[in-house]
């Protein structure tokens, strides 16, 4: 197992989707079928 840790901002689509950029896909070696653990924090009101 590799572990690693990023900080990123991503946007909750129209599906709930959450899309990680093919560059940091790559940069990680995230590939189809992998798990990935997300925490979650709320940053301001809408």
């Amino acid at each position: 197992m590799v572990g690693f840790c990023l900080t990123l901002r991503l946007r909750v689509g129209r599906k709930s989707y959450i899309i990680l950029p093919k560059a940091i896909r790559e940069a990680v070696g995230i590939e189809e079928g992998d798990e990935v653990i997300v925490r979650v924090k709320k940053i301001g009101d809408r």
